[in-house]
């Protein structure tokens, strides 16, 4: 209902719409409340719609919250109010509700105020108690004041947050995760205030802040060099022309890649098989209006470059998001996890490995603007001293995990709606194809198919039930795709055993290992392949019943012997054996597709047709004799 009122008010340009009973009498009206209080409401309506999804957890908060409170007391009726409602009566805490727009809805009370305390009731008001418009000087418009009426949300949705990501946190403790948390303080916390930080400043900055997001245009001069002495002129007119806010996770590729779930990573790291850190946050975290050279995850991941610097932007009012995010890391013995966040109840948590950074703000010395409108939302110069602290802090504490385990949690790689794209693949091969219970993968390029490659398959199927052969699909290759995957299919028709499919997105693809498409550039680096591996081995290998990958030995292509070399020790610990089998050789030389390539672009057409099946020969003579 409240979406469809939304669309109406939004799709007809009005501000309010009347709402009447079955008898056509009016009860109320409906309006679009303007978002100017916009931490509180986004606060709020947080709050309200974890409130729909876990009513129990919000219900408990509030109790400790507020543990004389017997009764809640709703005056008038709202969206918000309804879902508050809603969910404090499934799970049984006693709610009244009082206004004409609660009939229309035919709702009514069950419990009586006369049976409560005055002490014990507390009172929401909906619509407020006052003028619902007043003036504010910054902006200068009118603006709702119903998320006044609302803020206690706030403290039980940040209460929540700490409360369930406490929980989560102390698991992967018990598991032997190191965990770092570095607290920012609030501003109420500090006593050293450096020129715009002062605390009379604050809303102003907020401001100031949002009309440069916003362009700037309106922007005086004097205004323009107060932004300059905190993000500097260049950074500013970044802001003002791109939005930096936004830009962290969509722009620029030659810092950033975002893999399947989410997560970021400054590219030069990206196919790194190195150490993780888990760098885990809100505002400071998504490199808060600064530029990505200037962001805390790359001073961090400059400081700390035997690690892999993952960044993993969560709302600071989004518990559910929060634990989501901690079950689904797959974390490795050596891995670290890091928060960095502002909440104040940090600091009760003793098994934390905590980060002190209170110095950093309160140096009565220190002469440099670190921040902008809050201590979290830092600046270049605050992020290249929190990162040195951190980084110094981890060294100096961190222990050698003696654990046997390569994982430590194995979490989640990808994203809900990968992983049906995923199931759905794997369905249409298992519709189409009668699978044994002991079964074996290949997974090859085929540019072209040669000798070699019929040998591995041949020899790799008297080995099992069933061989998927996954011909990759990615069109970055000398012979396309379809040309590729008919040669194979074609030369193994013979094998009964053997299936011929293709790799799809999940398989050696340019997302899964861009490497792979790179190598010839790229034969000195070092590379990562765990993802595509992982995603393998753990959502494709157990649907199809694949017990082992068969892979040529590689004295040739480094970055495929990385591969090779990675897959051995990652594969075993999903159930899967990687067998290598020897490379067939003619003339005291490996057979390989670089060096088909090779003799075809110099005609050599007997030297090809020694090295390729028949089928694979007349393809090529015909296409480029």
């Amino acid at each position: 209902m409240w979406d469809e009122i939304n669309e109406y008010l939004k799709d007809n340009d009005t501000y309010f719409l009347p709402l009447y009973n079955d008898e056509g009498k009016l009860q109320s009206f409906c309006y679009e409340d303007i978002k100017n209080d916009w931490w509180n409401y986004i606060c709020a309506n947080e709050t309200l719609s974890q409130m729909k999804r876990d009513p129990y957890t919000i219900t408990q908060v509030f109790k400790v919250l507020f543990p004389d409170i017997k009764l809640i007391h709703i005056h008038d009726m709202n969206e918000w109010s309804y879902i508050l409602y809603k969910g404090f009566s499934k799970v049984g805490f006693p709610v009244i509700i009082t206004g004409t727009g609660w009939s229309a809805l035919k709702e009514t009370n069950t419990y009586k105020l006369e049976d409560f305390a005055d002490f014990s009731i507390f009172n929401v008001y909906a619509e407020g108690t006052q003028s619902i418009r007043i003036e504010k000087e910054y902006p200068k418009e009118p603006f709702h004041q119903i998320v006044d009426n609302f803020k206690f949300l706030k403290e039980v949705v940040e209460f929540a947050t700490v409360l369930k990501k406490s929980i989560s946190i102390n698991s992967l403790i018990e598991i032997g995760v190191p965990v770092f948390n570095c607290r920012i303080p609030h501003k109420e916390e500090l006593s050293t205030f450096v020129k715009s930080e002062d605390n009379s400043l604050t809303s102003y900055i907020a401001y100031l802040k949002s009309c440069l997001i916003n362009g700037g245009e309106n922007l005086t001069d004097d205004q323009k060099e107060l932004l300059y002495s905190i993000y500097s002129k260049e950074t500013c007119e970044k802001i003002a022309k791109e939005d930096l806010m936004s830009s962290y996770n969509k722009k620029c590729p030659v810092f950033l890649n975002n893999n399947f779930s989410g997560k970021i990573v400054c590219k030069e790291y990206d196919n790194k098989l190195k150490r993780r850190i888990y760098l885990i946050g809100e505002c400071i975290v998504t490199s808060y209006c600064v530029e990505l050279k200037d962001s805390l995850q790359y001073h961090l991941q400059k400081n700390m470059e035997d690690y892999v610097v993952v960044s993993i932007p969560i709302a600071a009012y989004d518990y559910i998001k929060a634990t989501e995010v901690i079950k689904s890391l797959p974390i490795r013995k050596d891995d670290i996890v890091l928060f960095v966040d502002s909440r104040l109840q940090w600091k009760y948590n003793d098994k934390v490995n905590n980060i002190d950074v209170f110095d950093l703000y309160n140096d009565p010395l220190r002469k440099e603007v670190l921040y902008s409108d809050s201590p979290i939302h830092t600046n270049a110069r605050g992020n290249k001293l929190l990162a040195d602290r951190i980084s110094a802090f981890i060294y100096t504490d961190l222990k050698v995990n003696e654990s046997d385990n390569l994982y430590l949690q194995k979490g989640e790689i990808l994203k809900d709606s990968a992983i049906k794209k995923i199931n759905t693949y794997v369905e249409d091969i298992k519709r189409n194809n009668v699978i044994g219970t002991n079964n074996g993968a290949i997974v090859m390029n085929a540019n072209p198919f040669t000798k070699g490659h019929l040998y591995l398959i041949e020899d790799s199927a008297k080995k099992v039930d069933t061989l998927f052969v996954f011909v990759v699909e990615e069109d970055r290759s000398y012979f396309k795709f379809e040309d590729r995957f008919r040669l194979v299919k074609e030369q193994t028709s013979h094998i009964k055993n053997v299936v011929v499919v293709s790799s799809g997105a999940f398989i050696l693809s340019f997302n899964t290992l861009p490497i792979y498409f790179e190598k010839a550039e790229k034969q000195n680096e070092e590379i990562d392949a765990s993802s595509d591996i992982e995603i393998f081995a753990r959502y494709i290998a157990p649907k199809l019943n694949i017990k082992y990958r068969f892979v040529g030995e590689e004295p040739l292509d480094k970055v495929t012997n990385q591969y090779n070399m990675q897959m051995k020790m990652l594969l075993k610990e999903w159930g899967v054996n990687l067998i290598e089998i020897p490379r067939r050789e003619i003339g005291n030389k490996v057979i390989s597709a670089s060096r088909v390539r090779a003799n075809v672009e110099a005609k050599k057409w007997e030297e090809v047709k020694e090295l390729v099946p028949e089928k694979t020969f007349e393809f090529l003579y015909k296409k480029y004799r």
